[in-house]
């Protein structure tokens, strides 16, 4: 499979196409670890630290990998 990412050919992995923390349950398994780990550790963590999406996680109660849910100002207040 060529990663959807870094083209190469990789072992492939699940992605969350959305965060879980904002309530994501579409998946695609066209992404290597790699490349999988690199969009966690950016895109989603940076998505997820916005303030209106903390606090609409809050409103919603959506829990992130962790099980948490975030705090309505949490984000605003670190």
């Amino acid at each position: 499979m060529h990663c959807l990412i870094c083209l190469e050919e990789r072992p492939r992995t699940v992605e969350r196409v959305f965060p879980l923390d904002i309530g994501g349950s579409l998946t695609t398994d066209r992404l290597c670890v790699d490349c999988n780990s690199l969009l966690r550790r950016t895109a989603d963590t940076a998505l997820s630290k916005l303030p209106f999406v903390a606090f609409e996680r809050s409103r919603f109660v959506l829990r992130g990998n962790s099980g948490k849910v975030a705090g309505r100002f949490a984000v605003v207040l670190e």
